[in-house]
């Protein structure tokens, strides 16, 4: 009797899963600190030959190293392997333009790719400094600004004299 019933467990679990599929799991932590721009970049690569080195190799002129690598995925699905290589690249907040644009460089490389995908999305953390900076920014774009409606239409610009508007 216990044997039916083991058994049927492990040919209820065998059901359950699904046919031909592998899959792998991989994470690391980051600390990131402030004045930072922080690329997250998934590399897709549907090849049996992909490795590491080979998405590093995709992704160095965006200066991707393996050490930026967070999380891998490898998947085989119905006779193909995707592998998934998850990337987080720290640079300083003021090269985040020029490494976007060496990430739309890549993008446009694999864009005809029928093995290989690129997607990513940036943050900053920023310094108290550039916070500082920016809402001095702010503030002196709105103080202009109102400068320049009293100007336009002083009519509009009520002042409190003698208990009136």
């Amino acid at each position: 009797m216990r044997l039916l019933f083991l058994t049927l467990c492990f040919a209820a679990g065998l059901a359950a899963q699904q046919p031909n599929t592998v899959t792998a799991n991989v994470s690391l932590s980051q600390t990131i600190t402030t004045g930072t721009a922080v690329f997250f970049v998934q590399f897709l690569d549907a090849s049996s030959s992909s490795t590491v080195d080979s998405a590093v190799a995709a992704l160095t002129s965006a200066g991707v190293t393996a050490s930026d690598l967070v999380d891998v995925a490898v998947e085989l699905n119905q006779g193909f392997v995707v592998s998934t290589y998850n990337f987080k690249l720290r640079v300083a907040s003021g090269q985040l333009g020029a490494t976007r644009d060496k990430f739309i460089a890549i993008q446009r490389t694999l864009a005809n790719s029928q093995t290989q995908a690129i997607g990513w999305s940036s943050s900053v953390i920023p310094t108290d400094d550039e916070i500082s900076i920016h809402v001095e920014t702010v503030d002196e774009r709105e103080r202009d600004h109102h400068q320049e409606e009293a100007v336009k239409s002083p009519a509009n610009v009520g002042h409190f004299t003698a208990g009136r508007w």
